[in-house]
C-alpha cells in the first residue's frame, strides 16, 4: 500500500486488534486485514499516542516514526502534531522521555528537524537524535560533581552528538544537517537548549509569553560577528557562506568550522502562572508569529476542554493554511500541570494490556468526540480506500 503518512493520536477510544477474519476486498497480492500495519509498506509516520493496541505495532526505523506514547506524561499534558511534506526521506523526529532517568520529577522532550529532505544524511542524522540525545545527557548530568552545571552537561550533549554523526554525513559529502530543541524539565526548573530555528515558547496563564529560545540565523550582529571571525560571510540574500540560513546546526560538516552546535541554553523557574510550552519547528514559524501561535492555542484549549493534543493538531492545521510547506512538528507541554495535584494515573502500566477499556473522552466541539463505533468504522474505510487505490 501507498499510504506514507496515519494519524489516529488522540482517539482515547479507539482499540486496534489483531483479527484473523478483518479483511477488506483486495487483490491477491495486497492483503487488506485492517490490523497489519505491516501491509503499510510506504509509511513513514504512524501516530497511535492514546490508541489502545495490542501487538502488532512496527518498529521505529530511519524511515519510519511510530508514536505510542500517552498523552498524560507524569502528570503534565502533552499533544503534538506534525505533518510529513513531500519528500521522500524522514526528517522530523520528537524525543519523549517521562521520568527521565527514571526520577518521578524529571521528564525530557525533544524536537529534531532536518535541515533538508533532499539529503539523506538529514534522515539518519534525526533518528541518531531522537535514539541518543537521552542517553547520552544522562551520562553527562550523572558526572556532575562540585561546581559542574546542568547547563554545562547539555553543552557537552550537544557539542558531543554532533561527533558521532560524522559518519552519518560521509554519502552526502558532509552535506545536510538538523536543527535541534529540547526541554528538560527537573522538579520546577525548566532548562531548554537549542540549535538552529526550532523555538520554544512559554506560555503564561495571564496574558504573556515568553520565547525561551535562540533563532540562529546568520544576518543575528552576534552571529555575524562570529561568522567573519570563522572565517565565513553572510551574502546580500542572508545566507551564511551563501548556501545556508542558519548559524549553528547539527551536521553540516561542509560549513565548519564556520557552523557550529554549540546551543544557547535557557534555564527557567517554573511558576504558578505558567500554562504550557509550545514547541516547534521552522516551518510552523516561518508562516507563524509568536502572538498569533500563542493566541490559537489558549482559544483551542480552551475549546477543546484543555485538551493539548487537539489544541496541537489546530495549530498546524492553521500554519498549513497560512502556507506552511514541508515537514513540520509543533508540541504543546503542560509545564502548569506540574502545580494540579493529580494521583498519578494508571494508565501507562496498562498501556498494552488486551482487555484495558478506556474512560470516556474529555468532551470537546462536536466535531472531536466521536464513539468507538465510529472511530472504527472510520479507521477501516480510510485503509480501504487506500488498499484500492493502490491496487
Amino acid at each position: 500500500m501507498e499510504l506514507k503518512y496515519l494519524n489516529m493520536s488522540g482517539n482515547k477510544r479507539l482499540q486496534i486488534k489483531r483479527q484473523t477474519g478483518d479483511t477488506v476486498p483486495t487483490s491477491a497480492s495486497r492483503p487488506g486485514n485492517l490490523s497489519e500495519f505491516g501491509n503499510l509498506t510506504r509509511l513513514r509516520i504512524l501516530g497511535l499516542m492514546d490508541v489502545t493496541i495490542t501487538d502488532n505495532v512496527p518498529e521505529d526505523s530511519v524511515d519510519r516514526r511510530v508514536r505510542t506514547s500517552m498523552s498524560t506524561l507524569h502528570n503534565m499534558s502533552y499533544g503534538m502534531a506534525d505533518t510529513l511534506g513531500v519528500g521522500e526521506n524522514l526528517c522530523i523526529w520528537d524525543l519523549v522521555h517521562p521520568k527521565f532517568q527514571t526520577k518521578e520529577d524529571e521528564s525530557l522532550f525533544g524536537l529534531f528537524d532536518g535541515r533538508s529532505d533532499r539529503y539523506r544524511a538529514s534522515s539518519y542524522m534525526t533518528s541518531h537524535l531522537k535514539d541518543r540525545f537521552g542517553s547520552c545527557l544522562k551520562i553527562e548530568l550523572e558526572k556532575l560533581e562540585g561546581a559542574d552545571t546542568v547547563v554545562s552537561a547539555l553543552r557537552r550533549t550537544f557539542l558531543g552528538l554532533d561527533r558521532e554523526l560524522w559518519s552519518l554525513a560521509q554519502e552526502d559529502d558532509g552535506r545536510g544537517g538538523a536543527s535541534a530543541l529540547v526541554a528538560y524539565v527537573k522538579g520546577t526548573t525548566l532548562y531548554s537548549a537549542n540549535v538552529g530555528d526550532a523555538i520554544a515558547v512559554l506560555v503564561k496563564k495571564s496574558d504573556s509569553y515568553h520565547v525561551i529560545s535562540q533563532k540562529h540565523i546568520p544576518w543575528n550582529p552576534t552571529e555575524a560577528s562570529r561568522i567573519k571571525r570563522s572565517g565565513g560571510f553572510v551574502s546580500e540574500k542572508g545566507l551564511l557562506n551563501g548556501e545556508l540560513d542558519i548559524s549553528r546546526s547539527f551536521g553540516q560538516y561542509n560549513l565548519v568550522p564556520v557552523v557550529n552546535s554549540n546551543p544557547y541554553i535557557d534555564t527557567t523557574t517554573l511558576s504558578e502562572d505558567d500554562d504550557f510550552l509550545i514547541m516547534a519547528s521552522s516551518a510552523f514559524w516561518d508562516v507563524m508569529s509568536y502572538n498569533t501561535a500563542v493566541d490559537i492555542a489558549k482559544s483551542a484549549k480552551r475549546d477543546y476542554n484543555q485538551d493539548l493534543m487537539f489544541a496541537s493538531h489546530k495549530l498546524r492545521d492553521i500554519a498549513i493554511s497560512y502556507g506552511a510547506k514541508g515537514h513540520m512538528v509543533v508540541m504543546l507541554i503542560g509545564v502548569g500541570d506540574l502545580f494540579t495535584k493529580k494521583e498519578e494515573s494508571s494508565e501507562s502500566s496498562e498501556y498494552h494490556q488486551q482487555n484495558f477499556k478506556r474512560p470516556k473522552a474529555p468532551e470537546g466541539p462536536v466535531d472531536a468526540v466521536r464513539t468507538n463505533h465510529a472511530n472504527l468504522v472510520i479507521v477501516r474505510v480510510v485503509l480501504w480506500y487506500f488498499t484500492l487505490s493502490s491496487c
